[in-house]
């Protein structure tokens, strides 16, 4: 019983850290979309008051993210046995490879699909609803972005 007692209470642990993480990242996500769409120095989006200490590289970071969205793929792949050189995996690499380039223009794109992909792999239905919200989200401030044109977005 005491087994069972310290698995569930791991259970719930793990469960409350995945929430927090996701949440986390989805903030980050949002305070550097923020940021590099900026407005004055005083406002919540600018990084413009760190100086030179701080600078934030946005090619870096999305390279950063797609190379995370290949080792959760990897790690899931392997737990349903599923070989890398499949037909499967080709196509989960590949899908992975295009949202990499597709979230240079939509940002945002990767981190949403990397929470939903955990989630199902994980039966995570409050991970998959908040991962869901935060990909509508996204995709209504690219859609609403003035700076760009309808052209480029289209």
């Amino acid at each position: 019983h005491i087994s069972v007692k310290w698995r569930s209470a791991a259970f719930d642990i793990s469960k409350a850290l995945s929430y927090a993480s996701a949440l986390m990242l989805l903030c980050v996500s949002v305070y550097f979309i923020a940021a590099e769409y900026g407005g004055s120095p005083d406002s919540f989006g600018s990084l413009d008051s760190y100086g030179d200490t701080f600078s934030y590289n946005y090619y870096l970071a999305q390279g950063l993210l797609t190379l995370t969205n290949l080792y959760a793929a990897l790690l899931i792949l392997k737990r349903y046995q599923v070989k890398l050189l499949s037909a499967a995996g080709f196509i989960i690499i590949f899908a992975i490879a295009i949202l990499g380039v597709m979230s240079i223009y939509v940002s945002g794109l990767l981190t949403t699909s990397l929470i939903i992909v955990i989630a199902v792999a994980n039966s995570q239905r409050v991970l998959l609803g908040l991962g869901i919200t935060a990909l509508v989200g996204y995709i209504f401030w690219y859609y609403y972005q003035l700076d760009t044109s309808l052209l480029i977005k289209s």
